[in-house]
């Protein structure tokens, strides 16, 4: 065998990219990189470990700035979060509040074409509104008006008159198919069967009856009115004939129609043909029908009588409050009820040869295909209207445009977002609530930071020889800063998560009462952002509050950290600092960076939000400038906070302590004030910017509120307004005079609910004639442009005259009040020249041309003896220079019948008085110069729209509905005798202005309403309630007022704890100081008492000094306010919130002094001059 050797080959060496070996790394170097990260990683852990046990044991040794912490970092979380996680959630209280106004409607679909079809085909509708993605649900509504009559009268005979008592509106819905579409959730009434229905208290009232006892109200009504005639397109055919149809009768028939329409043969047969054989042909709704005996309404009339079942008292979101009263009944037994009223007419051979009934038409008659409307709910809908108005209103215009795709560009269908629109009405006052949530967040988050800045800084100062000693071991400056890291996060983590747990538990009640009001279910989940909000000011509290102490720990030498006797009052810090070589100022820096951000927000973010219409942005910018003003006073305050410390410790002392001693006691306090100003300021600061706050707004808000009410007192004018749709639809004055008059005469003058009313007419400008109309002096070359509105003589003796505010008036006028009824006199030579004297009328007059002149005169001297009084606002005498002795030219530019041309005609005119302001009529104003009213006579008014329709060739009755029947003339003419001798019914009127007793109840007024609703009978008059939205206002202010109380009790809190720890520390540092008084022979109590006077002596200059800055910064908003409403100015001071503050403050010194001075007292005077 052949010998191997042992020995291996070696593998050739591997080569780099120059042909060279190629050099491995060295296992000793690999091995030492990786044993280092091993090192750092267990040297760091070791040291988190060794901070970690250090402030466990911190904690266990000195529990009670960990309480502190603690409770600081708990309480603002769980008060803040709970504050935003309402914030967030109070828009559905907003919601709620418009649904009950408008109901509980997404969209509101009405037909547009009532001359072709007034209904909905609602089986059609529903199903095309099933494709668009953004519908829920859809329902049909009908809506008739009825008579309510004497119960006694029977259920259908038309031969027997039925006594009406009332008028309502009867609401068919689909209680089922309403409660799983979502509509009116509120309502808490059960369906109902046939021959049921739920009333509204306010009508069961008038007509006394009960509910749910039996009672019954008689309803009267004509079913053929829920179909119309002509119906078509979208609907089925129309069931009865139309007015004017030929009916052929026998005379037996004739007769019985005679007794069924309880009229006589003789008035059925005026104007009826007789035919040959002896038959007559009548036409229904003719000319033999003057007495209306013989009409489809006549003929197909049914008295109903309806259990009533319950009582309405709120709609609940089920429809618009504006209805008024209201009868509501089921869709399911209402169509049986019609069916069945329908067959019954069919088998009289009268009525069915009348109507033109057929069985065909009753048997297959569905309601569904009659739906007077439609309701349409969107899903998804709560977040939509928790958003804001820009994104609220993207969202439905996409709803929209899905539903015009299904239905089709040309669908005989109006859309309506009424509920959206209810809530545009509410965006100021959410963004109010925003801003003063806001600046509660904004104010507790620096009361919180000053806090555990104290907190932090104490601890830091107390432990300075531990963290000497530390060092001195070999403990880095890293993991001292990670120690008052740890030390912060310690207390900051567990406050975070009990402050979120204690806010979930406190805002489940509040979910729980907010839900039952708006009638949605709970989420008793948290919202983000108040998590967010949580989080960010429990960890980022801490952190910006111990930058100082970190700063302070780090700053000391070993020597004087380890030095026992140090003292932090006595120390002396020199810096040497060499910015300025470097060409920066610190001072001037900070300076011009604040100037720079104002300036930026002012010139560029401002102008930014008007032009994107960011209201929020523009009140947030406002806010901040506001507290950043607030805050500036506080700072600035500081100044005088040593000096009133003084001042109210000398008053303390002479008036607590004993005789002979208080001057050597107010020494002693005089002294700690000065040697602990450093420390107590922080709990000045604290106090007084708090102070400021709490009484700065709460003064504002309730001038602002108080201004609010007033403002809204000035706009309505009156406790009830009736608001017209256009100038071609006004207010229905004779409708609505009627029912005043009624109730006027029906309770007596004495006890009557009602004490007046008037009405205020649309501008002369809104006659689609008068291009334009001028004011100004005779002598002025280019006249401001005007209004010219009509009101009635009694306008001040019936709207709220405490806002009628003269400014100058004529000569003549001798009571200022009195003006208005004045404006019906036509001004005479004497009156111009303002006194009783010959007045010489010049032989030139210096006027245009008398034909020109509005009384049509071609002599140009009687236009001097002709002249128009008005009543101008304060803005317009302003700009035009215009005084009570002016000569003024009233002009107006009115467009020919065919619009081709334009001629001015002239009046002269005179000023009776300037006002600052007119209630009822917002458009007086001082900032009003453009279009400003000019208040003439109701009869002034009507000559000009009379003379208006002579130049222009038009007609004022083919642009307005104004002029009434036959029935209402003669009703106009009585009450124009009676009650409004200037009532000129001709003029259409814009406003009326209702007035009642003092002392009525809200159920009073509602009553009112509601039969003033029902008396007007549409729905596109608005009829508004001013008590109502007075109460709405007191209800916001009130929650708002313990808002503020609870921020209160918060902030004294938080002031408390601070104090406690101020004064803590100043009797630590000062202990010897303290035992040498205990040494000198003062008794613990004097010394105790000497440490209150001086926490009283510090609370007492917050108080005065955060009184003073609060006042004065709610005077100043309270006049730049009253700048723009142009209210009298009037100050309300928050006397209880005011009172509970000083009083908690108080308690906060003498508790933050005497727990830590008790203490000390306990010491031995040996110990305590040892310092231990």
């Amino acid at each position: 065998m052949g010998h191997s050797s042992d020995r291996r080959v070696a593998p050739a060496p591997k080569l780099n990219a120059d042909g060279n070996p190629q050099r491995e790394p060295h296992p000793r170097a690999a091995t030492s990189w990786s044993a280092r990260i091993r090192a750092q990683a267990q040297e760091r852990w070791g040291s988190l470990q060794l901070i970690v046990r250090y402030v466990a044991a911190n904690m266990d040794r000195n529990y009670r700035s960990f309480v502190i912490g603690l409770s600081t970092v708990l309480l603002v979380v769980s008060f803040l979060a709970l504050v935003q996680n309402a914030l967030v959630r109070s828009g559905i209280v907003f919601v709620k509040l418009s649904e009950d106004t408008v109901g509980q409607y997404d969209l509101l679909l009405t037909p547009n074409a009532p001359d072709i079809s007034p209904y909905i085909n609602y089986t059609q509708l529903n199903s095309t509104l099933a494709r668009v993605p953004y519908i829920s649900s859809s329902v049909p509504r009908w809506l008739l008006p009825v008579n309510i009559s004497s119960p006694n009268a029977s259920v259908w005979d038309p031969s027997v008159p039925d006594p009406v008592v009332a008028s309502a509106y009867l609401l068919v819905i689909d209680t089922q198919l309403e409660a799983q579409a979502g509509v009116g959730v509120a309502w808490p009434f059960r369906a109902l069967g046939e021959a049921e229905a739920h009333v509204t208290g306010s009508l069961l009232r008038s007509v006394r009856k009960r509910p749910g006892m039996g009672d019954r109200i008689n309803v009267k009504l004509n079913p053929l009115a829920l179909f119309g005639n002509g119906a078509s397109g979208n609907a089925t055919d129309a069931l009865g004939p139309q007015q004017g149809t030929n009916v052929t009768l026998t005379s037996a028939q004739v007769d019985q129609l005679a007794i069924a329409t309880g009229t006589s043969r003789e008035q059925l047969l005026s104007g009826a043909e007789q035919l040959p054989d002896g038959r007559f042909r009548l036409t229904i709704g003719g000319a033999n029908n003057a007495n209306g005996a013989l009409s489809v309404g006549s003929l197909s009339t049914l008295t109903q009588p309806f259990t009533i079942v319950s009582a309405i008292d709120k709609p609940q979101g089920k429809y618009p409050q504006a209805l008024g009263n209201v009868i509501v009944v089921d869709r399911a037994p209402t169509e049986v009820l019609i069916k069945r009223t329908l067959a019954t007419l069919l088998t009289n051979p009268v009525v069915a040869t009348s109507l033109g009934l057929n069985r065909t038409q009753v048997d297959t008659f569905r309601l569904a295909d009659y739906a007077m409307s439609v309701v349409a709910m969107v899903r998804d809908r709560e977040p939509m209207y928790m958003s804001a108005a820009t994104d609220r209103q993207r969202q439905l215009v996409r709803v929209t445009d899905a539903m015009a795709r299904e239905m089709g560009a040309d669908a005989p269908v109006d859309v309506v977002d009424g509920l959206n629109q209810a809530l545009r009405g509410t965006q100021f006052i959410q963004i109010y609530m925003n801003e003063i949530f806001f600046t509660v967040v904004a104010v507790l988050s620096v009361l919180a930071v000053l806090l555990i800045y104290s907190l932090l800084l104490a601890d830091v100062e107390e432990k300075t020889f531990e963290f000497g000693m530390l060092r001195s071991l070999g403990m880095k400056q890293g993991n001292l800063i990670g120690l008052v890291l740890v030390q912060s996060l310690w207390f900051s983590v567990p406050g975070i998560s009990a402050g979120l747990l204690i806010c979930f538990v406190l805002y489940t009640p509040v979910e729980y009462i907010l839900s039952s009001f708006s009638a949605v279910p709970m989420s008793l989940g948290l919202d983000p952002s108040a998590i967010v909000l949580g989080f960010g000011l429990g960890l980022g509290l801490p952190l910006v509050a111990m930058l100082v102490p970190i700063r302070r720990a780090l700053s000391q030498t070993l020597r004087d950290a380890l030095d026992l006797f140090h003292n932090s009052v006595n120390d002396s810090v020199v810096t040497i600092t060499k910015l300025r070589e470097a060409g920066i100022n610190v001072g001037e820096t900070i300076i011009s960076a604040l100037l720079v951000t104002v300036g930026f927000l002012v010139y560029y973010v401002i102008p930014l939000s008007f032009t994107f219409n960011n209201l929020p942005l523009f009140f947030r910018i406002l806010t901040l400038i506001l507290l950043a003003m607030v805050v500036g006073q506080v700072l600035m305050g500081q100044v005088l906070q040593h000096f009133l410390e003084l001042i109210a410790m000398r008053l303390v002392v002479f008036m607590f302590a004993r005789r002979g001693r208080a001057g050597a006691i107010a020494n002693v306090v005089s002294k700690n004030l000065g040697a602990h100003i450093k420390r107590n300021g922080k709990t000045a600061l604290m106090m007084s910017l708090l102070l400021a706050y709490i009484i700065f707004a709460a003064v504002m808000f309730k001038i602002q509120s108080d201004t609010l009410s007033e403002t809204l007192e000035w706009q309505y004018g009156a406790d009830i307004v009736v608001r017209g749709s256009s100038f071609a639809k006004p207010v229905p004055e004779v409708r609505i005079s009627n029912f005043l008059v009624n109730r006027t005469e029906a309770t007596g003058s004495a006890s009557g609910m009602i004490l007046g009313w008037t009405y205020i007419a649309y501008p002369v400008n809104n006659y689609w004639p008068v291009r334009n109309s001028r004011l100004g002096p005779v002598t002025s070359l280019r006249n401001p442009t005007v209004r010219i509105v009509g009101v009635q003589q009694n306008l001040l003796q019936v709207a709220l005259a405490k806002y009628y505010i003269p400014v100058t008036c004529s000569p003549s006028i001798v009571d200022p009040h009195d003006v208005v009824s004045r404006l019906t006199d036509i001004l005479t030579p004497a009156d111009i020249a303002g006194t009783g004297a010959a007045f010489t009328i010049p032989d030139n007059p210096p006027i245009v041309r008398a034909s020109d002149l509005i009384s049509g005169t071609r002599n140009v001297t009687d236009a001097y003896k002709d002249v128009l009084p008005v009543v101008i606002s304060e803005a317009l005498a302003t700009r035009a220079f215009i005084q009570p002795s002016t000569n003024l030219i009233l002009e107006l530019d009115i467009r020919t019948a065919d619009s081709l041309s334009t001629t001015t005609q002239r009046q002269l005119a005179r000023t009776l008085c300037v006002a600052r302001k007119v209630p009822g009529i917002g458009g007086i104003s001082r900032f009003a110069q453009s279009r400003s009213p000019v208040l003439v006579s109701m009869a002034q008014a009507a000559n000009m729209l009379s003379r208006v329709d002579t130049w222009s060739g038009a007609l004022l009755t083919n642009a307005t509905d104004v002029k009434v029947a036959d029935k209402d003339r003669v009703d106009a003419r009585v009450l124009q005798d009676k009650y409004l001798p200037d009532m000129r019914i001709e003029v259409p009127k814009q406003t009326a202005l209702i007035r009642l007793r003092k002392g009525l109840s809200s159920l009073q007024i509602e009553g009112i309403i509601n039969e003033l609703n029902t008396a007007i009978a549409d729905d596109d008059f608005k009829v508004d309630n001013l008590r109502f939205q007075l109460e709405s206002t007191e209800l916001a202010a009130f929650f708002i007022n313990i808002l503020f109380y609870i921020v209160a009790f918060v902030g004294i809190l938080l002031a408390f704890f601070v104090l406690w720890l101020s004064f803590t520390a100043n009797l630590r540092e000062n202990a010897w100081e303290f035992g040498v008084l205990r040494a000198i022979g003062l008794d613990g109590d004097t010394v105790i008492n000497i440490y209150i006077y001086e926490a009283i002596a510090i609370v007492l200059a917050t108080i005065a000094l955060g009184s003073a800055i609060g006042i004065l910064t709610a005077l100043v908003l309270t006049l730049q306010f009253g700048l723009f409403t142009e209210m009298p100015f009037s100050f309300g001071f928050p006397v209880p919130l005011y009172v509970t503050v000083t009083v908690l403050s108080l308690v906060v010194a003498v508790a933050g002094s005497w727990y830590p001075a008790t203490e000390f007292a306990r010491k031995k005077i040996a110990i305590a001059l040892k310092g231990l």
